[in-house]
């Protein structure tokens, strides 16, 4: 219920600095001249606000909003549309704000976005603009629904649910960005839902006799990226990016630095001393870079790959790696039995692969966790983690080793 009080005037104290009430002559606080009311908001907040110098109009006032307050909550009246600050301002002006933020801080730790992360989420929202044929700021506003049957039908025609999310993350960050800078007054967005972004299709690790066979047919500038990705479970963008200086002879480890590995840290990778050779060896010929020039051109200022690059890794090398694999004989999905057994190969199958011959050397659980650089064991184990054939056939041959014993 509403009801209406007095407040006093305040005055800022020249010794003390904070502020004081202010006194008349006799040393009494003297009121503020308009009377002030509180009421129960639709939400069930309880709000104030200021009536007038009439203690009976201030009541009247008090009555009426606490009125139009209760008929919003009973659904008579419709709620109050958000408040957004330059409501009209076109969409266009206010998403070149956000994506100079990002390129600027927008990362973790106050760094800026990758250039890839940046590009989709330019890609992303804009087509939410254009889609949704929004023209203002504003326009966002009860705005879920559109968005929510936009994405189901891309859900219908194929799009994966990870992509899906990744197009979700992008306008609810946009949107969280705009609120924080009084665009609205609330996400409007909060309420989205995820997708259920679990793959249809398990990888598979791929064996000993796969590798060879796949490593046998490639010409050398694909086989030493097979090699490391096998022997490191570097990602295709970490790859991508490395170049001569990322080798570290002393260490004999590849360094990774932190703006473009996945969780932005800087981390090491060991590897064998044979293969820190033919990597520099590899660097120093300059077959990658030469190959980057052909395919992409002389833009050296816009190409997407670094000044002097370590590894060619071509635009799309899970589509390379298929045509691999056929040539090498490989298969590339195998139907999952009821044990676990099967999958499809794709480049980051490589990963998958790599993490597998780590776990099968009976490393304790840290040991795991760092070489796969996850957050936690359960992504190395339960995600990563496969069980091969030839691991339950060694399992029940050591096990029956020790009954012919007794």
């Amino acid at each position: 219920m509403s009801h209406v009080y007095q407040t006093y005037i305040k005055v800022k104290n020249p010794t003390t600095g904070k502020r004081d009430y202010k006194l008349d002559k006799k040393g009494n606080k003297i009121p503020h001249p308009k009377w002030k009311f509180e009421y129960i908001d639709f939400k069930g907040m309880r709000k104030s606000g200021t009536g007038y110098v009439s203690k009976k109009e201030t009541e009247k006032l008090a009555d009426r909003t606490q009125s139009e307050q209760d008929e919003i909550r009973k659904g008579y009246r419709e709620p109050p549309k958000p408040y957004i600050m330059n409501a009209n301002t076109p969409i266009e002006n206010v998403v070149s704000d956000y994506l100079s933020w990002g390129n600027l801080q927008g990362g973790r730790n106050g760094k800026p976005w990758s250039l890839k992360h940046a590009k989709q989420k330019a890609s992303q929202i804009r087509c939410f603009c254009k889609e949704l044929r929004l023209a203002v700021i504003s326009d966002l506003n009860y705005s879920q629904s559109k968005i929510e049957k936009l994405l189901q039908g891309m859900r219908k025609s194929g799009t994966c649910g990870k992509t899906l999310n990744n197009y979700i993350e992008s306008i609810k960050s946009f949107c969280e960005w705009a609120t924080n800078r009084q665009y609205f007054e609330k996400n409007p967005l909060s309420g989205i839902i995820r997708f259920d972004s679990s793959s249809l299709v398990q990888r598979r690790a791929m064996t000993q006799h796969e590798i060879e066979k796949l490593l046998s047919v490639v010409p050398e500038h694909r086989a030493i990226v097979y090699e490391t990705a096998l022997m490191t479970g570097l990602r295709v963008n970490e790859l991508r990016n490395l170049t001569l200086k990322h080798l570290n002879s002393e260490r004999c480890a590849i360094m990774l630095d932190s703006e473009w590995t996945k969780n932005r840290k800087a981390g090491v990778v060991y590897i064998t001393s044979e293969l820190l050779s033919k990597l520099h060896r590899y660097g120093l010929s300059g077959d990658a870079k030469a190959r980057y020039v052909e395919c992409m051109g002389r833009r050296k200022s816009k190409a997407p790959y670094p000044l002097n690059p370590l590894l060619y890794i071509n635009s799309h090398p899970a589509r390379r790696l298929e045509l691999d694999l056929a040539e090498a004989g490989v298969e590339k999905y195998i139907e999952v039995t009821p044990d676990g057994q099967g999958g499809k190969l794709d480049f980051h199958s490589l990963r998958t692969t790599f993490i597998n011959l780590v776990l099968e050397e009976n490393v304790d659980v840290k040991t795991a966790q760092t070489a796969a650089r996850h957050t936690n064991p359960q992504l190395t184990f339960n995600t990563y983690g496969r069980v091969r054939e030839e691991s339950q056939r060694r399992l029940a041959e050591n096990i029956g080793s020790r009954f012919k014993a007794v």
